[in-house]
């Protein structure tokens, strides 16, 4: 029976492995930031780079071995919108029935809301669902329409939602968390999920997460940015263009 449920939204990268790592090694952070049942999952955008993949595997494999369940959501299974599989594929628009390139919507980060926390919303609905044997109808786009999410909301309390942002990204919490209100402004299942950033809370910052997994596995992954992201720096680019030139000019 799961009363008490906590999620850590993994994304590939040192902040999210940090979190992952905390869990798995202080006593004290699980009970302060993820109480009862504990999952893992990361939705794909399908624009990640061969060693975020790669790392991800070995997450799976690290969660196996603790005993613990980890999710990795990719656009087969159904949960993400069937018109936006992944970040690159071209999605047909309204406007004179064009196609037009996803990252055409530069400016507002609807990928990660279409992406990253809608795919996750809609299998934390079908897993509750399952779970408690509630019986809601699962449907073919995925998730019970948040209806599992709800009564679990309204029967045992929020849902701890774990969130890796470092400290030194206050305002990017707090935008990030006033995006995902207005996407979600007059549905109720939203009040049901709480989320935590628990770096911020302990002021670990980028650096600090870097020596704490070197610390506690040996290993430092690299950052988890998409391949093509809008949003990548100069750097980023430039080391797009060293390692996968072919990708950089399909992108472009």
């Amino acid at each position: 029976m799961v009363s008490n449920f906590s999620v850590l939204s993994f994304g590939g990268g040192q902040d999210s492995a940090a979190l992952l790592h905390l869990y798995l090694n202080d006593r004290n952070f699980r009970s302060t930031y993820a109480p009862g049942h504990f999952i893992s999952v990361m939705s794909a955008t399908g624009d990640e780079h061969p060693h975020t993949n790669a790392y991800v595997q070995e997450v799976s494999h690290l969660c196996g071995k603790h005993g613990l369940e980890f999710y990795h959501l990719t656009p087969d299974l159904g949960f993400h919108v069937p018109s936006w599989p992944d970040l690159i594929t071209p999605q047909l628009r309204e406007v004179d029935e064009a196609y037009q390139p996803t990252l055409v919507q530069l400016g507002t980060k609807t990928c990660t809301l279409q992406l990253k926390l809608g795919p996750i919303y809609k299998f934390l609905d079908a897993y509750i669902n399952k779970r408690l044997n509630y019986g809601f109808t699962v449907q073919p786009s995925g998730g019970c329409q948040k209806q599992a999410i709800r009564r679990f909301g309204e029967e045992h309390g929020m849902i701890r939602m774990l969130i890796g942002f470092a400290a030194g990204e206050e305002r990017r919490m707090e935008n990030s968390l006033k995006q995902e209100a207005q996407h979600h402004e007059g549905t109720s299942f939203w009040r049901h999920i709480k989320r935590y950033f628990p770096l911020i809370d302990l002021g670990m910052d980028r650096a600090a997460c870097q020596r704490f997994l070197y610390e506690a596995s040996g290993y430092v992954p690299y950052p988890s940015n998409c391949m093509r992201c809008p949003y990548m720096s100069m750097e980023e680019l430039l080391w797009l263009e060293l390692h996968y030139p072919e990708k950089l000019a399909e992108w472009a």
